[in-house]
């Protein structure tokens, strides 16, 4: 299996604690600037598509009351699906 190889568990472990280390505010990563230019020309976009790549624009852009929402949200979300799993 390959999720069970330790090449795999070592290489989760690395980018797990790369994405702990930046949400506990050690370092930032940015996006390069053609893709949030590239996001933003999308959210201009009518519809479901547009929707998402401006909430994900936003939330990338530390728009901090859109990322409590969408905390909130995965918590609910996680909620849900543990309780559903009981």
């Amino acid at each position: 299996m390959q999720f069970q190889s330790a090449g795999f568990i070592a290489f989760m472990v690395v980018i797990l604690t790369a994405f702990a280390m930046s949400f506990f505010g050690i370092f930032e990563i940015w996006l390069p600037w053609n893709a949030t230019t590239r996001m933003d020309a999308a959210g201009h976009k009518a519809g479901l598509a547009g929707a998402f790549f401006t909430g994900a624009l936003r939330y990338i852009l530390n728009i901090d009351e859109l990322k409590n929402i969408v905390n909130l949200a995965a918590v609910i979300g996680f909620l849900c699906y543990t309780g559903a799993m009981m």
